[in-house]
């Protein structure tokens, strides 16, 4: 019997997760943070409610995310003189360090499986992801 779609990205996603587990347990990160490093680029920006909207949480939880990224010293908070509610979060460079860390073991982990595709065949795999999840990000797809 031939595997569904659905059941082959649950397999990739069960694999992935587990590195994700090990680098978040390494670098003593919480799920929410790792998330956060993964999202926040080196030399920008972001206002904590676009930090939360991406991030997929409510204000207040990415406010304590926030916080406990601060408190670790990943990020420097600083408030938007226009709105007293908003503020801008960026990388400190303590941040950008565990940031490359973090994308360091990701690609590792990438190309261990990745290498055993010929070049042409990777270049196929990942626009073929990228379409399927244009696909489901756009109008056309609905949970």
């Amino acid at each position: 019997m031939q595997r569904s779609f659905f059941d082959l990205v649950q397999q990739i996603k069960k694999k992935c997760t587990v590195t994700e587990r090990q680098i978040q347990d390494e670098l003593n990160l919480t799920q929410a943070e790792f998330g956060a490093l993964r999202l926040i680029q080196p030399g920008e920006s972001l206002q904590n409610g676009v930090f939360s909207d991406k991030m997929g949480l409510s204000v207040s939880r990415g406010s304590r995310v926030i916080n406990q990224l601060r408190k670790k010293g990943f990020v420097v908070i600083k408030p938007v003189p226009q709105n007293r509610r908003c503020h801008e979060i960026s990388l400190t460079r303590s941040g950008e360090a565990v940031q490359a860390r973090i994308n360091d073991r990701i690609l590792s982990c990438e190309n261990s499986f990745l290498e055993h595709l010929p070049a042409q065949m990777r270049v196929q795999v990942f626009d073929n992801l990228e379409y399927i999840l244009e696909i489901m990000e756009g109008n056309n797809y609905r949970v």
